[in-house]
């Protein structure tokens, strides 16, 4: 089992889901040289994003060490961004069980018509697997037995799949109008962060001005260079270069090091899109074949496969709005740390470092507003402060664990350890789908009812989990709806589906939510039995002749 881990672990998803890939060309009967062409595009596309996020963190981090060192903070945490927190949680020896568990689930929603979304990004279950830890972690401390947090944790861990699944779905118009890519979406936990997002959204679509299509080219026609994607860099990049080098007493102005930055970012941002175009390439075959086999074999039902997120990374949106709240970012981190210092608890405040372009809330910000930046810009910086508290709470959760399992420090290099050992607090200020994780891990602690949380030193703590995630709960259908709605109109925009076929989606969407049983009354109940196009395309006509009949004779 370690050895298979490793070897897991060592490829990444840079290499695991080519190989995937590889394979379910080969299961929807592409040529062996497309197959491998698809695969082997598809690793480019991971690495070149990967090579082009890493520059940008790699410089960003940089860049904040520098803010940290200038203003003296001294914050208890460190981010060091998601990399650790896969690290440890692919260590935790029951983790993989999660692999046959969501493979086992995203089947059976397949077979029982509850979803069209086939989750090919496997390699992400260890977002799961970290949920789990944490449920063990917060357990553990309270003194439950292994014994006792390990199921809860793995059954905690196993209700984020039909989620995913179901979000899959929901989004899968959005992704197609943000990437052109027919046939894919991305069903990641992250973009459970949207429907805590949602409301906000929801008020934002009211305004008139800000309703607007407010996308890059949009913007482009309207104010010129000041929506270029490289100005954008240039010139957020020249701030923050300020922000972080501002020249103290005895020290030379470094404009030459902000300089530097603005280009860098820049430079990143102009590329992001180009890199992106090798996803396209990789899984148009794939998409293609996908939907042959379903037209032949299954009368033209959909299938939709599920990505990890740098699918959607080549939008000049995303990159430009994580951009812009970078030193927003860093004037919240340092209010969070004053004020979180005043109270009582274990909680550890950090300089966003790894995770100062946050990637976990991006995405999922990108597909509530249909790429539309303004909203985007806003929305992001409303919510931010979420991360970074999600943050300062998962940073003691982490080092509990890794005190609890000593051995998952040798997965670490020295200067990881040294950071531990010296008792700074290992986090990520990107931690994905936080608000869900969050309620739910404490949901977790029901079993220990009597015992204090080891965080907030409260009793009954596992109250104030339920009251949250029935929260994010309700939030979650009314957004799940609306992207359904989102959804149509897109299709009809793009020009994806019919008027007809649109209306003939909404009537079956509906009858599922049983909106339309006090209309159809006797007659045309059994409408939810029937089966085939051709019967539903008649209950439409039937239904229309109901409406209209009902309106004459009130009319009378």
């Amino acid at each position: 089992m370690s050895v298979f881990i490793t070897i897991f672990t060592t490829l990444g998803a840079a290499v695991f889901l080519p190989i995937i890939f590889f394979i379910v060309g080969l299961c929807l009967r592409l040529k062996v040289k497309d197959a491998i062409i698809s695969g082997m595009t598809l690793g480019i596309g991971f690495v070149g994003m990967g090579m082009l996020i890493n520059f940008m963190f790699g410089y960003m981090q940089q860049t904040m060490t520098q803010f940290n060192d200038l203003t003296g903070m001294g914050l208890k945490g460190i981010d060091l961004g998601w990399s650790p927190l896969a690290a440890i949680s692919w260590g935790f020896v029951w983790g993989l069980l999660f692999l046959p568990i969501q493979i086992f689930i995203n089947i059976l929603m397949i077979s029982l018509k509850k979803t069209k979304t086939l989750n090919l990004d496997l390699w992400n279950i260890w977002n799961k697997i970290f949920l789990a830890i944490i449920v063990i972690s917060l357990l553990t401390a309270m003194g439950a037995e292994k014994y006792v947090a390990i199921p809860v944790a793995m059954v905690i861990g196993s209700i984020q799949i039909p989620f995913e699944l179901m979000l899959g779905d929901a989004v899968q118009k959005t992704v197609f109008k943000v990437t052109k890519i027919p046939g894919i979406t991305v069903p990641h936990c992250m973009g459970f962060f949207g429907a805590i997002c949602w409301p906000i959204e929801f008020l934002l679509r009211k305004s008139k001005v800000l309703n607007k299509d407010f996308n890059a080219a949009a913007l482009r026609k309207k104010i010129g260079i000041f929506a270029d994607n490289g100005f954008i860099g240039l010139l957020i990049g020249f701030v923050i270069g300020l922000i972080a080098y501002w020249p103290v007493p005895g020290q030379p102005v470094q404009i030459y090091m902000a300089l530097l930055i603005a280009i860098q970012t820049a430079t990143a941002l102009v590329l992001f899109p180009m890199v992106a175009r090798l996803f396209m390439q990789a899984l148009a075959p794939i998409s293609t074949a996908v939907d042959g086999l379903m037209k032949k074999k299954f009368k033209g039902k959909e299938l939709y496969i599920g990505l990890d997120w740098p699918v959607v990374a080549g939008s000049q949106e995303l990159w430009s709005a994580m951009v812009i709240w970078v030193p927003f970012t860093l004037a919240y981190s340092v209010g969070i740390g004053y004020a979180i210092s005043d109270f009582d608890t274990r909680l550890a405040p950090m300089l966003p470092l790894a995770s100062i372009i946050n990637t976990s809330l991006g995405p999922a910000i990108l597909l509530v507003t249909r790429g539309n930046l303004i909203r985007m810009i806003i929305l992001g910086l409303i919510v931010q402060p979420i991360f970074l508290l999600g943050g300062a709470w998962a940073g003691p959760v982490i080092t509990d664990y890794i005190n609890q399992n000593p051995e998952v420090l040798n997965q670490f290099d020295e200067k990881v350890r040294e950071y531990f050992r010296s008792g700074t607090t290992i986090s990520s200020a990107g931690v994905e789908a936080v608000w869900y994780r969050f309620s739910l891990a404490y949901i977790a602690l029901v079993v220990m009812p009597n015992a204090a949380d080891p965080i907030f030193g409260m009793k009954y703590s596992y109250l104030m989990g339920f009251a949250l995630w029935f929260t994010w709960l309700g939030l979650f259908i009314w957004y799940y709806k609306s992207l359904i709605k989102d959804g149509y109109k897109i299709a009809l925009e793009e020009k994806l589906m019919t008027q007809d076929q649109v209306e003939l989606e909404i009537l079956k969407t509906r009858m599922k939510w049983n909106y339309l049983r006090k209309i159809f009354k006797k007659e045309l109940v059994t409408i939810e039995g029937f089966s085939s196009l051709r019967k539903y395309e008649k209950a439409i006509d039937a239904a229309k002749l109901a409406a209209a009949t009902t309106a004459s004779q009130e009319g009378e």
